[in-house]
């Protein structure tokens, strides 16, 4: 009987280590594969599409069909601003790169009305377009298989960009 004691109460100073981990790590195995960032910049994730919401809503921003293999959209909001991040996932980085490269053509020739002050820009070593539109500043790039769209609320949007930088 007093060997079984022993063994319950090395069994009882394991269980808060137990239970540590288990709290930490169960979350991660059952986490959303959302991809997107909880915080950008002062901008916390309040809402998120995917699936088939997202797709839709990405496809009639673009008035047509685009392919790619998943879509998100995160709504971001603090205080004062707010902001929408809109992430893709392409079968790979060339798809991602040409989307991109087709839409900052699109601008450039002037198809996009709603856009104005047109750049590109570097953050953090990555390639950036940049435009006004909106009452927002919008700014989009390909980083690996993903095409990023921030739009955010001009007196956030520098920190935005590089936190979504950074973090995408």
């Amino acid at each position: 009987m007093h060997l079984h004691r022993q063994g319950r109460k090395k069994s009882v100073q394991w269980l808060p280590l137990f239970l540590y981990a288990v709290s930490v790590l169960l979350p991660s195995c059952f986490s959303s594969d959302v991809p997107l960032p909880q915080f950008i910049g002062t901008l916390r994730l309040e809402k998120v599409q995917s699936g088939e919401e997202a797709r839709q809503e990405i496809d009639r921003l673009h008035g047509k069909q685009i392919g790619y293999e998943r879509g998100y959209i995160g709504f971001y909001r603090a205080e004062n601003s707010s902001g929408q991040l809109w992430l893709s996932e392409h079968d790979c980085e060339r798809e991602a790169t040409e989307a991109v490269e087709r839409m900052a053509r699109g601008m450039t020739q002037g198809k996009q009305q709603n856009f104005w002050h047109f750049r590109q820009i570097v953050v953090q070593e990555q390639k950036v377009y940049f435009a006004v539109g909106m009452g927002k500043a919008h700014y989009f790039f390909s980083k690996g298989n993903r095409v990023i769209w921030l739009a955010v609320d001009p007196q956030v949007a520098e920190g935005a960009i590089r936190d979504a930088v950074r973090k995408l």
